[in-house]
């Protein structure tokens, strides 16, 4: 069974409520305007952490189809990129429970 996560409309909403827009958080950031729109519907691992952030929701929340949960608790970003030339496993980042970014 694969978890859905938030609509990216809740998610929009949810940074609106704030008093803040998803161009204006991402400028915020130092991250480019569209930045943080660009999440909503593809990888933006920076914009993705600013918004979690931000709405105080942890990204495996949100996107829970982009992370995978260890035995142990930690949230492992699942790398979607090609492998390597070398045949090697891809990069995968581990997250301690409860951080955010």
């Amino acid at each position: 069974m694969t978890t859905r996560g938030w609509h990216r409309e809740d998610i929009k909403a949810a940074v609106r409520k704030t008093g803040i827009t998803l161009s204006g958080l991402a400028l915020s950031r130092g991250l480019s305007e569209s930045a943080c729109r660009t999440a909503l519907s593809g990888r933006h691992p920076r914009a993705e952490a600013a918004i979690a952030e931000h709405i105080k929701v942890p990204l495996w929340e949100l996107w829970p189809d982009r992370w995978q949960m260890a035995p142990d608790g930690t949230a492992i970003r699942l790398d979607h990129r090609k492998k390597s030339r070398t045949g090697g496993p891809s990069r995968q980042r581990q997250i301690a429970k409860g951080d955010f970014t």
